[in-house]
């Protein structure tokens, strides 16, 4: 796996990584303070950039589509 963006929100490190080999990836997450990392979301082509806002993560994924999660 190999890490395409990063970002911080709130108490939380969310980043994007891609398995470039079979063109899928996801988006996760890690608090700040240390911690296990969580999926949010599996992405259907390599995620790339990263937005956190207050309630929602938004990516973009290879091929220009804009994708977004929930955070709660």
């Amino acid at each position: 796996m190999r890490p395409r963006g990063i970002a911080l929100g709130g108490a939380y490190v969310y980043w994007t990584a891609a398995d470039e080999s079979d063109g899928h990836g996801f988006v996760a997450r890690v608090p700040i303070n240390g911690g296990a990392p969580s999926t949010l979301a599996f992405a259907s082509a390599v995620p790339m950039s990263i937005v956190v806002t207050p309630a929602h993560v938004y990516w973009n994924e290879d091929g220009g589509n804009t994708m977004r999660a929930d955070l709660e």
